[in-house]
């Protein structure tokens, strides 16, 4: 089964390309030249979520060691990178953002999905190898939902945390405490991520 990646612009985060994938899909997506603004909102109006990519999660010049995908593929797991080995990025907590990525079902309430990791390729903890832990999100939803389908793409809106997580099929550098999801639209023109608040300082 084909499934279609996002159309980003530098980079996508879907087909996994073995050796060579893991590190393109870290390499930064493309670089943001666009000045510092605060997000807050009017009075009386709900805070406005800052749109990101994975690149904001990864600290400036950061790459995953070298990785034998090959191991994985003749059934022996991988070594999965620790906290130390891939640090996250202290001006996300807290931040109220917008993500882009596909679902790993961790927990549900019946048929609803109440926990779930946030991951930026298809197949990843399943049919691949877990990205590392600072590329991959555990969400949990304050209101169990109903996944309309767990193959596609979606914009998971909540607020991010730099706090680590293990589940029994990764190690989590962030969490977020979820507010919705929305279908990611593939007929869309490209997206664009908004500047950090200025009080953040930008990767980079």
């Amino acid at each position: 089964m084909s499934t279609p990646a996002i159309p980003l612009p530098t980079n996508s985060l879907g087909r996994y390309n073995h050796r060579r994938r893991l590190a393109g899909l870290l390499v930064v997506l493309f670089t943001v030249l666009a000045p510092a603004a605060t997000l807050s909102a009017e009075p009386g109006t709900s805070p406005k979520p800052r749109k990101v990519f994975w690149d904001a999660l990864l600290p400036p010049g950061w790459m995953p060691p070298e990785t034998n995908i090959d191991h994985f593929f003749e059934g022996m797991q991988p070594d999965a990178l620790s906290i130390d080995q891939a640090p996250v990025v202290p001006e996300m907590d807290g931040q109220l953002i917008s993500l882009p990525g596909y679902v790993v079902p961790v927990r549900s309430v019946g048929e609803d999905l109440q926990e779930f990791l946030l991951v930026p390729y298809f197949g990843a903890c399943v049919h691949v190898p877990p990205p590392p832990p600072n590329q991959t999100v555990l969400v949990t939803l304050a209101k169990p939902i109903r996944l309309k389908d767990p193959y596609d793409a979606y914009w998971v809106t909540g607020v991010l945390s730099t706090g680590s997580a293990s589940t029994t099929l990764a190690q989590t550098g962030y969490t977020m405490s979820g507010q919705g999801l929305e279908l990611f639209d593939r007929d869309a023109p490209n997206p664009q991520p908004d500047p950090p608040p200025a009080s953040a300082t930008p990767p980079g």
